[in-house]
C-alpha cells in the first residue's frame, strides 16, 4: 500500500459460498489515523455498473407486458412509461405525465438503440464525461441533451465506454419501476442481500470515521479531494455512485457465483439475468498496456476480450473470468469472478492506481491463493509490477503517477487513456498564429452554449489581466499557449483538472470556444449567445 500511495484498502475473497478473507488495511484518513475495517465505506465507482444492469433486468421483468430482455428499445420503454415519470436527484417521485424529450443524434440510434446497446457501450457515442461538471446535470435532463452528442464510432460495431449511457439506463429503470433508482436498488438488490452498509453518494456522511476519505495525487503528494466535488461528480447515477464495504461485497459476489441466490438459498436475481449480463455483447479493443498483463511479459495471462453488461470478460490462467474496475477521484476498486472455480475477489482503496497495476497484481495474488496455487506475485513484486518481468515499466509508472494528468487520465478510465500525441497534434495544427494577442481580452467575454453541455462563461479577471472560463462547478485561469489556444489552469481545490481550450474567431470577433479535452474524439464547441449577460445553464 505504501509503495502505491494508497492510505486505505479493503479486501474480500470468497470461495464455494464461504468468506475466505474480509479485511481492512491502512487508515480511513491520514489525519485521524482511524483504521480501515471490513465495514468502512468506500466509493466503488464503476463496479456500480453491474448493479445497474442487474436491477434494470429485474425491474423490466416485473413490468406488465414486458419480458426480461435487454433487447427492448430504449425509445420503446420511454414511450411505454410516459405516464410514469418519477423524480430523483432529491425530487419526490411522481413527475406527472410530461412527455420525455428523448433522441440520439440520428434516427438509426433513436429508433433501434436497445438497453443492451447502452449497457454494452455499443452506441458509438464517446464518453463526454466532463458534462458532469454542469451544475444541472442529472438523470432528468440527460435524455433531451443526447441528440447534441455526435457519434465517433459506428452503431454496434465500436466500443465507446460511456457513463452517460449508464445514467440513461438508470433513468429508464426508474421510469419502469415508478420510483427513484436508489429506492429500487435498495428494494430489489441491497436489502434482499443484507447489504445494509451499502449506500449512495447522495446519502454518504463524509464526516463519519467509517467513511474512507478520498485522496488524489497532486504533484506527487496525496491531497484530500473536495467533498463537494466528489459528491457532485458522483451524482451521475447508475455509473458509479454506490458506496460499499468489504463485508457487503462478499454478499454480492456469493450471490453472483450462486446462480442469483443468497446464502440462505433465496433467489435475488433470476438465472436469465445472470446469463445475459455475463454473455459477451461487445468486443473490447486492447489498451496500450495490455501486454503488461499477459504472457510472455508476465508469468500468467490476465485478459479481457469482450464486454458483457457491466462486466469485462476474459481469462485468468485459462479460467473463465468476469471482472470490472472502478476508478473515480480518490477511489479505486476492482472485482473479479472465476465462476467455474466459484471464486470471487474484491478490493477497494483510496489514492491512485495508474493503469490498474496495483489492483491487477493484488487480484492475481488473491486468486492464486483461493485456487490453491503458488502466487507469482510477492511482497516485493506487488510494488514493482509488472517489473521485474518488464524492466522499463517502473520508471514510466512512477513518472506518470507523479503528474496531475496521470491522475486525470486514470480517473477518466475505464477504457480511455490520455492521448499526449493527440494533444501535440491539436496544438501544432491549430492555425493559431500570434493573432490571439491582437484580439482584446474583452472580445472574448460572454456566454457560449453547447446543446448538450449547456453554457460556458468566459470572463476577464482584472486582477491578473487574464481570461477565465467557468463551466458548471469548474473554473480555469487561461495561460496562452499558441495562437488562440490556451491552457486552462484549475483554480479550485483538489482534484486539479487542467484542460486546454481554443477560441474561434472571425477577425476580431470571437464566436466560439472549443473545450479541447472535454472529449478528444469529438471536441465540443460552445457558440456565443447573442445576450452576453444571460444566466448559466451549467
Amino acid at each position: 500500500m505504501t509503495c502505491h500511495n494508497n492510505p486505505g484498502l479493503a479486501v474480500a475473497v470468497v470461495k464455494d459460498g464461504q468468506v475466505l478473507l474480509s479485511k481492512g488495511y491502512g487508515v480511513t484518513d491520514l489525519d485521524s489515523q482511524q483504521p480501515v475495517t471490513t465495514d468502512t465505506q468506500f466509493q466503488i465507482a464503476s463496479l456500480t455498473k453491474a448493479f445497474t444492469a442487474a436491477l434494470l433486468a429485474t425491474v423490466l421483468d416485473e413490468e406488465p407486458g414486458y419480458v426480461t430482455s435487454y433487447t427492448t428499445g430504449v425509445g420503446d420503454v420511454i414511450v411505454h412509461t410516459q405516464d410514469k415519470e418519477v423524480g430523483g436527484d432529491g425530487e419526490e417521485p411522481g413527475g406527472g405525465s410530461a412527455k420525455v424529450d428523448f433522441a440520439f443524434n440520428n434516427s438509426l440510434r433513436t429508433i433501434y438503440a436497445t438497453l443492451e446497446d447502452l449497457l454494452a457501450h455499443r452506441t458509438g457515442i464517446p464518453r463526454n464525461n466532463y458534462i458532469r461538471l454542469a451544475t444541472d446535470h442529472n438523470r432528468q435532463n440527460l435524455p433531451p441533451r443526447l441528440k447534441y452528442l455526435p457519434n465517433a464510432g459506428g452503431f454496434r460495431d465500436s466500443f465507446y465506454y460511456s457513463d452517460l449511457m449508464y445514467a440513461l439506463a438508470a433513468y429508464v429503470t426508474q421510469l419502469l419501476g415508478n420510483k427513484p433508482w436508489e429506492d429500487l436498488m435498495r428494494e430489489k438488490v441491497l436489502t434482499p442481500l443484507g447489504m445494509s452498509r451499502t449506500t449512495f453518494i447522495s446519502d454518504v456522511d463524509f464526516s463519519r470515521s467509517d467513511v474512507a476519505t478520498a485522496y488524489v495525487l497532486e504533484h506527487g503528494h496525496l491531497e484530500k479531494a473536495s467533498i463537494d466535488f466528489i459528491r457532485h461528480w458522483g451524482s451521475n447515477v447508475g455509473s458509479g455512485n454506490i458506496f460499499s464495504t468489504a463485508n457487503d461485497m462478499t454478499q454480492w459476489m456469493r450471490m453472483l457465483l450462486n446462480g442469483g441466490k443468497d446464502t440462505s438459498g433465496s433467489r435475488v436475481l433470476d438465472q436469465s439475468v445472470l446469463d445475459a449480463v455475463f454473455k459477451p455483447s461487445n468486443a473490447l479493443p486492447p489498451p496500450s498496456y495490455a501486454a503488461d498483463y499477459r504472457r510472455p511479459t508476465i508469468p500468467e495471462t490476465f485478459s479481457s476480450d469482450t464486454y458483457g453488461l457491466g462486466w469485462r470478460l476474459g481469462y485468468y490462467k485459462g479460467y473463465k473470468m468476469a471482472y470490472h474496475s472502478g476508478s473515480t477521484w480518490g477511489y479505486r476498486a476492482f472485482l473479479t469472478l472465476l465462476p467455474d472455480m466459484n471464486v470471487g475477489t474484491f478490493s477497494v482503496m483510496t489514492g491512485s492506481d495508474v493503469n490498474y497495476r496495483f489492483r491487477t497484481a493484488l487480484h492475481t495474488y488473491l486468486a492464486d491463493l483461493a485456487l490453491g496455487d503458488t502466487p507469482f506475485i510477492n511482497s516485493s513484486t506487488i510494488c514493482t509490477f509488472p517489473d521485474p518481468w518488464k524492466s522499463d515499466s517502473t520508471h514510466r509508472q512512477r513518472r506518470a503517477a507523479n503528474t496531475v494528468q496521470a491522475e486525470t487520465s486514470a480517473v477518466s478510465d475505464e477504457e480511455w487513456e490520455y492521448d499526449v500525441t493527440w494533444r501535440e497534434r491539436r496544438s501544432a495544427g491549430a492555425v493559431r498564429s500570434a493573432r490571439a494577442a491582437s484580439i482584446p481580452l474583452s472580445n472574448h467575454e460572454g456566454v457560449f452554449r453547447h446543446g448538450a453541455y449547456g453554457d460556458l462563461r468566459v470572463l476577464v479577471n482584472a486582477s491578473c489581466g487574464c481570461l477565465e472560463i467557468v463551466y458548471g462547478i469548474g473554473q480555469w485561469r487561461l495561460e496562452h499557449k499558441t495562437g488562440l489556444t490556451y491552457e486552462g489552469r484549475w483554480v479550485k481545490g483538489p482534484p486539479t483538472i487542467n484542460k486546454d481550450f481554443a477560441f474561434l474567431a472571425n477577425g476580431q470577433e470571437v464566436y466560439g470556444v472549443e473545450a479541447l479535452e472535454f472529449e478528444t474524439s469529438k471536441v465540443p464547441v460552445f457558440y456565443r449567445q447573442a445576450t452576453r449577460d444571460q444566466g448559466l445553464i451549467g
